[in-house]
Parts: C-alpha cells; sequence; structure tokens
C-alpha cells in the first residue's frame, strides 16, 4: 500500500521520513516519485501542492546470534543544516554560537567563513540562531520554494538582504551583478541560484 501526501507549505521529505518512519532516501528515490525528481532537485525543497508518493514499511528480518548485544543503526536520520552567516558581506567567523531548534540546544563556533554546521533532527519545524554579541535570527525549516517559483525567488532575494518589493529587488540584483534590467528569466535563476547558495551576496546590498 502507498499513500500520496500533498505537500503543504513547510514540508519536506525529511519530515514525511521523520512521520512515516522511513529514510528520506527511501521516500525520494521511490519509482514512484521519479517525476518529481525531474521537477524538484532537492527532496528538502518542495513547492506547496507537489504530491510524494509515500508507501508503507516492509519488514525485514536479520539473522542475529543470541545471548549477544546488537546495534542497528537507523538510515537517513537526522539531518544536515548547514547555514553561512555574513553581515554586510562579511562572515562573522570564528565566533561562538547558540543553535536552539524545538527541544534542543546546540552551541559552537563558527567556522573561519562563517559556516555551520549541525545534524537535527527530521522533523525540525522552527529554532533561532545567534551568533557572537549582536546577531540574531528566527528560522523556519521547510519554508524555502523552489528557484523556478516566484516565491523561491522572492524568498532568496530576501535572504540575501535585497528587500522591499519583488521587482525593485531583482533590478538592484541584476544591477549588482552586472546583468541588464529585465524580470524573472533563466539566466537571473541561475546567479540567484549560486549566490545564495554560496551565501556571498554582493557588495553594496
Amino acid at each position: 500500500m502507498s499513500a500520496s501526501v500533498v505537500i503543504e507549505q513547510g514540508d519536506t521529505v525529511a519530515r514525511l521520513a521523520e512521520r512515516f518512519g522511513l529514510a528520506p532516501d527511501t521516500i525520494w528515490n521511490d519509482p514512484a516519485n521519479a517525476d518529481l525528481r525531474k521537477l524538484r532537485a532537492d527532496m528538502n525543497i518542495l513547492a506547496a501542492g507537489d504530491v510524494v508518493v509515500v508507501r508503507d514499511k516492509v519488514a525485514r528480518s536479520v539473522a542475529a546470534q543470541t545471548g549477544r548485544v546488537h546495534r542497528f543503526r537507523r538510515h537517513g536520520v537526522p539531518t544536515l543544516f548547514r547555514v553561512r552567516v555574513l553581515v554586510d558581506g562579511k562572515p562573522l567567523g570564528e565566533q561562538p554560537y547558540v543553535l536552539a531548534i524545538d527541544d534542543g540546544r546546540y552551541e559552537g563556533t563558527t567556522g573561519a567563513d562563517g559556516s555551520i554546521e549541525r545534524y537535527i533532527p527530521n522533523g525540525a519545524r522552527a529554532g533561532s540562531l545567534s551568533v557572537g554579541p549582536s546577531f540574531s535570527a528566527n528560522l523556519s525549516f521547510g519554508h524555502m520554494d523552489p528557484i523556478d517559483t516566484e516565491s523561491g525567488v522572492a524568498k532568496r532575494l530576501d535572504n540575501l538582504g535585497f528587500r522591499g518589493p519583488l521587482d525593485a529587488a531583482l533590478q538592484r540584483f541584476r544591477e549588482l551583478h552586472g546583468m541588464e534590467p529585465g524580470g524573472i528569466d533563466a539566466a537571473l535563476r541561475a546567479k540567484l541560484q549560486e549566490a545564495h547558495d554560496t551565501a556571498t551576496p554582493a557588495s553594496g546590498v
């Protein structure tokens, strides 16, 4: 048996995996989700209305010697959270940080480039991040939309500091990246994806 889950804002395959007791890759790589994989490059960046097929768990048996302790590891848990923190285009490198997610609390020091990498629960929904003495931000997991949607473009621009009306933010981004004035096209999406994923905003934002 299988279930067809209609994605709502904030849903991710990792969250579905937590809900159904499966590994994220097991759900995402199911042949029934082949068309969705062609449409979406990242299983955790989905659009509301996307449909993910989730099959029932299949029982497995493993031969094990009695009278001994055995350890079994569940694959796909937890999720790796990556972020790079910059202020005015400069990384907050080698600064203490506190990452609070649901009921969990994680502390550490950012990398020289302002990067943070921590494993977090698949079902994480919200949290907060503070770095050094003055930076803080609220986090919402699973709310990034695909780059081929207008909302996905808007959210990436906002993350990079290009705020305000979408058209004005677009023109500022295009100008600072040496692009001709225009709207949302393939070239804009490619440049925006690159800038967002490397978390290196242009100077003067």
